[in-house]
């Protein structure tokens, strides 16, 4: 976790902005999310993946969503296995690669997309999910340059209240994602 990237400033819609690895976040907090929130996992790094995948498991979150490819994902369940997690109900609750198959290209068009994916699953939309498709948000060339897809961010998404959904917290665990 990086102090640097974790401020108020880039985050002034959350509640409360954290420093911290996501294990005690989900331990003090996953027993108070039910089946209308979220939680996204955006690190790309297996040691922030495994401990917030087994977190967000333990919650009754209707939606985990974390990112990679199909590639990435198949090598994170052979991690979970190794950790234990081993249920095909938990394996099945994980939305990988995540988001819907909208051409996604940029971080912003990556973000509505996942939006998109929760709101779908939520209301109980059959949506074009990218895990269904197996395809990927963005190309693995952009992928490896850094132009997309750098950092990490742990996020829950509170409650939909009328037509404003708020972030409850952020947690900036390995890099940066710009605005």
């Amino acid at each position: 976790a990086r102090e640097v990237f974790a401020t108020k400033r880039r985050f002034p819609m959350a509640d409360e902005v954290l420093v911290t690895w996501p294990t005690p976040v989900l331990t003090a907090r996953g027993a108070d999310f039910g089946p209308r929130d979220a939680i996204c996992i955006l690190t790309h790094d297996p040691k922030f993946d495994v401990p917030a995948i087994q977190g967000a498991l333990a919650t009754n979150v209707g939606y985990i969503g974390v990112m990679g490819s199909r590639k990435t994902h198949a090598k994170r369940l052979e991690r979970l296995t190794e950790f234990g997690v081993t249920a095909t109900a938990d394996l099945e609750r994980l939305m990988s690669p995540i988001g819907l198959d909208i051409g996604s290209r940029t971080p912003e068009e990556t973000a509505i997309s996942i939006c998109a994916e929760i709101i779908g699953r939520r209301v109980g939309r059959n949506v074009p999910s990218l895990r269904e498709r197996g395809l990927v948000v963005i190309d693995s060339d952009r992928e490896q340059e850094g132009l997309v897809g750098t950092g990490g961010y742990l996020g829950a998404v509170d409650r939909n209240v009328g037509a404003e959904t708020q972030i409850q917290f952020a947690v900036d665990v390995e890099g940066c994602i710009e605005q």
